[in-house]
C-alpha cells in the first residue's frame, strides 16, 4: 500500500512539472536530454547554506549550455529561506516563492504556460528570448494596522511584465481596484 502511494505521488509531481508546457515547446525540447547534471551546494563563509540546486548541462555544436533545473533554494545569511523555486530542464520557473528574513511569504509565482517560437532545438538554445512564460503572481504585504500579512495584489505576467487584469486589495481583503495592463 505504501509503495502505491509513493508511486501515485511521484506521478502527480512529474505531471505537475510538465503541465505548463505547450505542444510546440514539447515538440522542440522534450526529446532532448542533458549531457550531464551538476549539483550546486554553496555556503557562506560562516558555513551556513547559501544556495542549493541542480544544473542541467547540454552540449550542442561544441557549445555548452547550462540551465537551472529542479528545486533551487537560496538562503539569507541567517539561515532563513530567501527564495524557493522549481525549474524545468531548461531553466524556466515552474513555481517560485520569495520570503522575508523571518520566513513570511512576500511573493509567489506559478507558471501557467511555457511556449517557444524557436524552429528547432539549436535555435531554442541560442535564443533564450524565444521562450514565452505566462505566470500567475501573488504579492503580499504587512499591515501594521491589523498586525498581519495580506494578499496585496495578484494577476498574470507575460515574460516578467504585467498583463491583463491585476487586482489590488485592501488589508481586510476587499478589492481596492482592478488595473488593466
Amino acid at each position: 500500500m505504501k509503495s502505491i502511494l509513493v508511486l501515485i505521488f511521484i506521478l502527480a509531481i512529474s505531471n505537475l512539472s510538465i503541465g505548463q508546457h505547450t505542444k510546440g515547446f514539447k515538440k522542440i525540447v522534450f526529446a532532448q536530454s542533458p549531457a550531464s547534471t551538476e549539483e550546486v551546494d554553496i555556503k557562506y563563509k560562516s558555513g551556513k547554506q547559501k544556495q542549493v540546486g541542480t544544473l542541467a548541462i547540454y552540449e550542442l555544436n561544441n557549445y555548452v549550455y547550462t540551465f537551472l533545473t529542479g528545486k533551487w533554494i537560496n538562503y539569507y545569511k541567517s539561515g532563513q529561506i530567501l527564495t524557493e523555486a522549481h525549474y524545468d530542464n531548461f531553466g524556466n520557473p515552474i513555481t517560485w516563492k520569495m520570503y522575508d528574513g523571518k520566513g513570511n511569504l512576500l511573493r509567489e509565482s506559478k507558471a501557467i504556460s511555457i511556449d517557444t517560437d524557436a524552429k528547432d532545438f539549436n535555435e531554442f538554445l541560442k535564443n533564450k528570448n524565444s521562450v514565452n512564460i505566462l505566470t500567475y503572481e501573488k504579492k503580499y504585504k504587512y499591515t501594521y494596522k491589523a498586525c498581519k500579512w495580506f494578499l496585496a495584489s495578484e494577476g498574470k505576467m507575460l515574460n516578467y511584465k504585467k498583463t491583463g487584469a491585476w487586482k489590488k486589495y485592501f488589508d481586510e481583503g476587499k478589492i481596492k481596484k482592478i488595473v488593466e495592463y
